[in-house]
Order: structure tokens, then sequence, then C-alpha cells
């Protein structure tokens, strides 16, 4: 029998926000602390139909080596 791991790899996967006038998409590249990550998934809140920001949740990237 063999154990795989499904979904994201939580021990280098972050939650951050950006001011909603940034120019973001699931094809940005983000760089922190030194190391690479791509989004996983992206929400912008909206309250009362204003944009109040965007929130990612970033993965590491395999661009890290």
């Amino acid at each position: 029998m063999q154990w795989q791991h499904e979904g994201i790899d939580l021990t280098e996967t972050y939650r951050c926000y950006f001011k909603p006038t940034e120019n973001i998409d699931k094809d940005t590249i983000v760089q922190y602390n030194s190391k690479y990550y791509k989004i996983h998934s992206l929400t912008t809140v909206v309250l009362e139909g204003q944009n109040i920001y965007i929130m990612a949740v970033i993965t590491k990237s395999e661009l890290n080596i």
C-alpha cells in the first residue's frame, strides 16, 4: 500500500492581503522571504460595492531550487 499527499503543502503556504489596486491574477509569482510562491487562490473582498482588499493563498513554487 502507498500513501499519497493531496492538496497543498501547508508548511509553505501563506495567506496574504493585497491592496485592491494591485494587478494580481492566478499567473502572478510572489516573492516573500527570498522564496518564490505561486497563487493558489484569489478572493476579492467587497463591502457595499467597494473593493476592500484582495486575499490570496500562496504556496511554494517550483522555482525554488
